[in-house]
């Protein structure tokens, strides 16, 4: 690898669904930062996934440039260029970023190589075909990376439809109607999660449970043991009483985000994960036995 002359960019990314449907899209800027007409002859850039923030780093994917660009662009000194890239990337991909990250979004890097054929000083003469790295434009660090915010991540997931590794499996079929509410405070709750917001998703989730009551027979006070009574009335006793017993425990989890009493409990991913998936079993369980 030669010395590089180019830094740039990530100046945009989103979900695209066309022309290549389940790509991200990158709108990256690269800027020739030397006195020469340089050439862009091929492009290889990756994506990786740094933990810890470099210490430990693995590759994800391979992005594309888009097929509508054209290959090979010229650059006179100091001139700018945008290219879109695409990386064609699959929900468990996405999905693998979104289980082993903090709070935070995933810190990913661009690491990008250009093949680059470049004349100086006016040189009529091209010097040989070279490849050289895209440096990070503010820093001149190689790769570019941490180009994510939380709700830019959070905004990939929710446009690729990705969701909590075990939530496609427990709702692949919708809540019926008469779940409606139920099933928006079951989204806002994983809203709360990828955020980091961990309280937030517990309390949204067993609100997902509170209104049970009020939405399916309009009684607002309905205790859990007359709402499993008109639900369960083909189960038997010992069935009601196992399923009463798991909404307590998990009304017991749910309660601790609301730091009323006591000493406040730190909330941490898993445990927040594992009230939201109880209550999304839960709700499909009782959706299951309603009767309108």
């Amino acid at each position: 690898m030669s010395a590089s002359f180019f830094r740039g960019r990530v100046k945009r990314v989103e979900y695209s669904g066309h022309p290549d449907p389940g790509a991200i899209q990158f709108e990256v800027e690269a800027v020739n930062v030397a006195n020469r007409t340089a050439t862009i002859i091929n492009f290889d850039l990756q994506i990786w996934h740094s933990l810890e923030r470099g210490s430990r780093c693995y590759f994800v994917g391979r992005v594309d440039l888009d097929q509508r660009q054209e290959l090979e662009i010229n650059f006179r000194p100091s001139e700018r260029r945008t290219f879109i890239f695409r990386w064609h990337c699959t929900q468990a991909q996405l999905q693998q970023l979104e289980d082993i990250r903090g709070a935070e979004a995933p810190w990913l890097q661009l690491r990008a190589s250009l093949l680059v054929s470049a004349a100086w000083n006016g040189d009529a003469s091209p010097r040989p075909v070279e490849w050289e790295h895209l440096y990070e434009e503010d820093s001149s660090s190689w790769p570019i990376q941490n180009f994510l915010s939380t709700d830019q991540w959070i905004g990939l997931l929710r446009a690729s439809g990705a969701r909590n590794s075990l939530a496609p499996a427990i709702l692949a079929q919708p809540l019926p109607p008469s779940f409606r509410r139920p099933a928006e405070l079951l989204e806002s709750a994983w809203q709360s999660h990828y955020k980091g917001s961990y309280e937030e998703a517990l309390m949204a989730s067993r609100k997902a449970l509170e209104c049970l009551g009020f939405n399916l027979f309009g009684d607002i006070d309905m205790s859990w043991t007359a709402l499993l009574s008109r639900l369960l009335t083909g189960s038997a006793e010992s069935t009601r009483t196992a399923i009463d017993g798991i909404i307590k425990a998990l009304s017991k989890l749910q309660h601790e985000a609301r730091h009323e009493k006591g000493a406040p409990v730190a909330i941490d991913k898993y445990e927040s994960e594992l009230g939201l998936v109880i209550t999304a079993v839960l709700l499909k369980y009782l959706a299951s036995k309603f009767k309108p």
